[in-house]
């Protein structure tokens, strides 16, 4: 364990990479975000942000602006944090200044968020800030969204470009106003919501000068999954909550980010097209609801992996052929998933489930974790469990992988650990440095 942080006060849910790996936000039920240095034990936070006493379900970092954050929270609300004095937030992202104090900003009341317009230059009411000092600068809504959101999730980048493989993180940037204008593809935010919604949203090309952020256009959204109806007898609740909705867990994009998959309380995983929002393939055999699921290259090839309730992952490959086009059935017929290999933490004998999982970009492992605190790694070509590790003292509650190889786990217990994987061996694998 790299860094081991217990600065939470309630149930942490949501936690995110910066860009290039070198900070770590942790996200709390209290409304509260944590900063820290990746590399750095440490008892303080780098930054400490308060948005309101909505809780916080869901959390991710944009993937090439360190000074942007999103947020999911558990009333539908969709927000943007913009961190100010980016010179000395890059400076704490390359090590330069640990032990800084750290700084804490508040929002003026629990509605602060729900009532504020498009961007708010944000007004601490307890803060502790020098000028020289990063802090949060404003907060932005982007949408108001029935049931709670569940999910956040970019589409794919190129790794390389923040230092993938390297196994260090490298200095933070954020773009020029022209590189954020230039041809690269469009960056896509996936958002997943209890009441079983998908929507992706694509930033676009014009820029806020102000803030030097981009806005977000809704591409599409519907109702992904849906309550199963029983053929006969009583309504089954594992496949829906109160015959309403099927609650979506998690989603994760194609290594292409042609296709996006998401799993359900309704235990399936479904895979779309995210240029129209068609259905392509429906994934079943979880006999509980999906909680989890990751989908990328690994040291097999393309891979998606799902995990349950019912304490199983379900390895697919994903097979593809060379006739991916705007037609659905071509786009259908390119793609086809076949089950290869299932994993069980039923070993584990206390009761739980698997909340969460990630693939390792071109590695051989996958790992997943429990509402009982472990951490369990398996090798996908030798399909032999790795170890499993008690690393928490209740559920966990998030879990991230960044290409620099480094995993950032939080948890009920108020903690989040930051760890890399570093051999086969069970006493190798988890580095324990706390």
């Amino acid at each position: 364990v790299r860094l081991h942080v217990p600065g939470h006060s309630i149930t942490c849910c949501g936690c995110a990479f910066s860009p290039a790996g070198s900070l770590v936000a942790s996200a709390d039920f209290g409304g509260n975000i944590h900063l820290w240095h990746s590399d750095q034990s440490a008892a303080t936070p780098l930054l400490s942000i308060n948005v309101g006493f909505v809780p916080i379900r869901a959390l991710v970092w944009h993937p090439t602006d360190v000074a942007q954050l999103f947020v999911g929270h558990t009333d539908g609300t969709l927000s943007r944090c913009v961190l100010g004095n980016l010179s000395q937030l890059q400076l704490w992202a390359a090590g330069s200044s640990i032990g800084a104090p750290s700084v804490v900003t508040t929002a003026s009341s629990a509605c602060a968020l729900a009532s504020a317009p498009s961007a708010v230059p944000h007004t601490a009411q307890s803060v502790v800030r020098r000028a020289d000092l990063p802090h949060l600068s404003s907060i932005s809504r982007v949408a108001e969204l029935s049931g709670a959101i569940t999910c956040l999730r970019w589409s794919h980048q190129n790794d390389a470009a923040l230092g993938a493989g390297s196994g260090t993180a490298t200095v933070e940037r954020r773009p020029t106003p022209r590189r954020m204008c230039s041809s690269l593809p469009p960056l896509r935010l996936a958002v997943c919501t209890s009441d079983g919604d998908l929507l992706v949203y694509e930033e676009r090309a014009s820029a806020d000068v102000a803030q030097g952020t981009r806005s977000l256009a809704l591409l599409f959204s519907f109702k992904a999954h849906c309550p199963v109806e029983p053929v006969e007898g009583e309504f089954d609740p594992k496949f829906g909550s109160l015959r309403k909705y099927a609650e979506i867990w998690s989603c994760a994009w194609s290594p292409d980010n042609h296709y996006l998959a998401t799993c359900s309380e309704d235990q399936t995983t479904r895979v779309w097209n995210c240029d129209s929002g068609a259905l392509l393939h429906t994934l079943r055999g979880h006999t509980t609801a999906v909680t989890t699921v990751d989908w990328r290259h690994t040291a097999l090839g393309e891979l998606l992996v799902t995990g349950a309730d019912d304490q199983t992952l379900m390895v697919w490959r994903c097979d593809r052929e060379h006739n991916h086009g705007d037609d659905e059935v071509k786009s259908r017929s390119a793609l086809s998933f076949c089950l290869v290999h299932t994993f069980c933490t039923s070993k584990l004998l206390q009761w739980h489930t698997v909340t969460y999982l990630a693939l390792m970009e071109r590695s051989p492992f996958v790992v997943a974790v429990t509402q009982n605190g472990y951490v369990c790694v398996w090798d996908l070509v030798s399909k032999k469990e790795i170890f499993m590790y008690h690393l928490h003292s209740a559920s966990i509650e998030g879990l991230v992988w960044h290409c620099t190889g480094r995993l950032v786990t939080v948890s009920s217990d108020c903690t989040a650990n930051v760890f890399r994987l570093t051999g086969v061996k069970p006493s190798d694998c988890l580095e324990l440095d706390c």
